[in-house]
């Protein structure tokens, strides 16, 4: 069987597409904190690149004013799988269960990323 040719994506993509099966939902803010990343473009831009390739797909709506000024969630898109299925300490159950939460509601995505936010504050403090 021959595999299809699948876009080519840059290592810190590949980070991006790990973080998104570990954490789920992610925003651009969590993504850039977590790569510990200094210019927000770039990492826009990463996560841009994916959502084109399909790698990622984002939940992002400008219909109002309040839902303009929150930011884009981002989640493991249709392609994601084909690249994170050759990592090894990946359960592919998992991955197949994570591939279909995209159809889950937007409101599991906030509160998602609102435990995401936490656990980044708390990975950053001190241990005593």
């Amino acid at each position: 069987m021959i595999k299809k040719q699948l876009p080519t994506i840059t290592l810190k993509q590949k980070e991006i597409l790990l973080y998104l099966y570990k954490f789920r939902f992610l925003t651009t803010n969590q993504t850039q904190k977590l790569l510990k990343h200094k210019e927000p473009q770039r990492t826009q831009a990463w996560l841009k690149d994916l959502v084109d390739k399909k790698y990622a797909s984002r939940h992002y709506d400008r219909k109002s004013f309040e839902d303009n000024t929150k930011p884009a969630i981002y989640y493991l898109g249709t392609k994601a799988r084909f690249i994170l299925e050759d990592e090894k300490n990946l359960d592919l159950e998992q991955l197949e269960y994570i591939y279909s939460e995209k159809r889950r509601k937007e409101k599991l995505d906030r509160k998602s990323t609102r435990l995401n936010s936490s656990h980044l504050k708390l990975s950053r403090m001190p241990s005593s």
